[in-house]
């Protein structure tokens, strides 16, 4: 249950051949700078950048992958910092190799497009030069690629060392611990309410001793950004990252309207399952918590085999991805002492390979997260030869993938199910998954783009922070939870990720998509493998528009689509009502 690194770069973060690619890449990068541009030599750049990103994503992956074995080792932090500064320089070469598309001719851009080594990413370029005009001049580009570097990306790495930091003292059996926020995760999701109760108390007492230095960071951060928005002329707080995720707000309004109209159906979920765990009101912290023995234990070696067969079922190549990737040592799955809750998938693309880490718990939910990663992994898989700005895919679609693995494990067991009552149990481990990527994530979406314009009028305080969320929660389960979050804006780590702005809706949208896509595969039988591996392969090189125009025959902006993927969502939780009252 513990990954090879060693196989990766020998030596750890002292190793010889990763401190001569990470020099190599800061010396090729001070060449990236020609004194005149045209059609060839910007092929070059654009190469030269392309094989240095690669490089810089693998070193960075290493480092993380290290910081989860050795989390307070300084050797780690030194190479994190190393990375960091050299990824800051090829965020710069980019920013100059932007200019220089408005300085080429049509008939050189043209040209540019029709070079071997750029077809495969033509539509990535048309996309960065479009977006030219939503920015400012290069020189301010720049300047804020260095002034972010110790700014507005420090903020959020103090951010993760506070959480990576933060001891909660806890009573188990009548002795006070000191445990991480991964280790809490296991009392907030286990069977007994009122350690649920309790492990929730102790979280938000951590959390508020630390509330004002987090509230400091979280307005700090949303501040950097608010002015480059304000810079560039962005009218909405989302421009940024719909243009991240390659999607329209249409397609995101269409998506949110249809999880709104079926809301009340999944809160029905939570109020029979109150009744089921005899609490009798919903708090958040029941959400995840197990249904008296509706929780299915599945020891590890059982999660393999399951995966494995239920791949396959959809795919060759899936299985066959997954069983290598457990036979070759690619999986932590250990849980231990210090180590982050959560799972993680890691690519390595150079060498076509992904590391996964998350602390399996031997029950059906930590199944879920395998296979949720380990659908990660073989999206990985389908783009790993393809350039480097073409296999970074936005996180819309990356959760896509995931989420559609953890749908083949789970559906395919749920329809094989030997009797009601297995099925009940597979349907309750399901809706405890889909509540939170659904509604919970609805909650934290609102907060974040309310928040962000309630900061335009200057920062909020921490009590204004906990109403906000608190209110956000209460309107996403429309009213459904007699105790809310109200400290989810500190312990939510997606919302500090400086990279991906309004990191939240990804996940409903994958999920949602692989609704349809399942859907899909069902019907379609074999026929659906080589037609998914062609969808993961373009999700780098168009819109998420055009990928499900291309490939699924919808279209996203119109509701009819999200409905329909609602609606199977809904019938799950009509079949769970009824299973259960009988």
């Amino acid at each position: 249950m513990r990954w090879n690194l060693e196989e990766l770069y020998a030596g750890g973060a002292a190793s010889e051949e990763l401190d001569s690619m990470l020099a190599a890449v800061e010396a090729g990068l001070q060449q990236v700078r020609p004194p005149a541009v045209n059609a060839e030599v910007f092929v070059q750049a654009l190469d030269d950048l392309q094989h240095a990103g690669a490089q810089l994503s693998d070193a960075e992956m290493f480092s993380y992958c290290l910081n989860v074995e050795q989390p307070e080792n300084p050797d780690v932090k030194e190479l994190k910092g190393r990375i960091g500064g050299l990824k800051a320089k090829w965020n710069s070469r980019m920013v100059e190799l932007e200019q220089w598309m408005t300085e080429l001719s049509e008939a050189e851009w043209h040209a540019v497009l029709e070079a071997p080594t750029v077809a495969p990413i033509r539509y990535l370029l048309n996309d960065r030069k479009a977006r030219l005009e939503q920015k400012m001049d290069a020189a301010r580009e720049l300047l804020v690629q260095d002034l972010a570097t110790d700014g507005y990306h420090a903020w959020g790495e103090v951010y993760f060392q506070m959480l990576n930091a933060m001891r909660i003292p806890f009573s188990v059996n009548g002795e006070v611990k000191a445990y991480t926020r991964g280790q809490m995760w296991g009392f907030l999701v286990g069977p007994d309410p009122d350690v649920r109760s309790k492990a929730a108390d102790a979280m938000e007492a951590a959390l508020e001793q630390q509330a004002e230095l987090i509230a400091s960071t979280l307005n700090h951060l949303a501040g950097f950004r608010l002015n480059v928005y304000r810079h560039r002329g962005y009218t909405s707080v989302l421009q940024e990252a719909m243009a991240q995720n390659q999607m329209s707000e249409a397609t995101l309004e269409a998506m949110w309207s249809a999880v709104d109209e079926s809301t009340n159906r999944l809160t029905a979920f939570l109020k029979r399952k109150a009744e089921l765990i005899g609490t009798g009101v919903v708090s958040h912290f029941d959400i995840f918590a197990p249904i008296g023995d509706l929780n299915v234990p599945v020891p590890y070696e059982e999660a393999q085999e399951r995966i494995v067969t239920q791949f396959s079922r959809i795919s060759k190549h899936m299985g066959e991805f997954a069983a290598r990737a457990f036979q070759a040592g690619w999986i932590d799955a250990e849980e231990r002492p210090g180590k982050s809750g959560g799972g993680v998938c890691i690519p390595f693309h150079l060498r076509g390979e992904s590391r996964i880490t998350l602390g399996y718990q031997n029950n059906a939910l930590s199944l879920l997260t395998l296979a949720h990663e380990l659908g990660h992994g073989y999206h990985n898989a389908a783009v790993h030869d393809l350039p480097h700005l073409a296999r970074e895919y936005p996180m819309s679609v990356a959760e896509t993938a995931s989420t559609f693995g953890e749908m083949v494990v789970l559906d395919a067991a749920i329809a094989d199910a030997l009797n009601d009552e297995e099925r009940l149990k597979l349907l309750g481990a399901k809706m405890q998954r889909i509540i939170p990527l659904i509604l919970g994530v609805r909650g934290a979406f609102l907060f974040e783009v309310r928040f962000h314009e309630q900061r335009q009028n200057g920062p909020l305080s921490v009590a204004a922070l906990c109403q906000l969320m608190a209110d956000c929660q209460q309107e996403a389960f429309q009213g459904a939870l007699d105790r809310t979050n109200p400290y989810q804006w500190a312990s939510q780590g997606q919302i500090y990720a400086t990279e991906v702005p309004f990191y939240s809706f990804q996940y409903t949208f994958g999920y949602l998509f692989s609704t349809g896509l399942y859907a899909r595969a069902l019907a379609e039988g074999e026929r659906f493998a080589d037609k998914y591996a062609a969808l993961l392969r373009d999700t780098g090189r168009m819109s998420v528009e055009d990928l499900a125009r291309t490939h699924l025959g919808v279209d996203l902006t119109a509701p009819s689509f999200w409905q329909d993927a609602m609606s199977l969502l809904v019938r799950d939780v009509e079949l769970f009502l009824k299973l259960s009252a009988s």
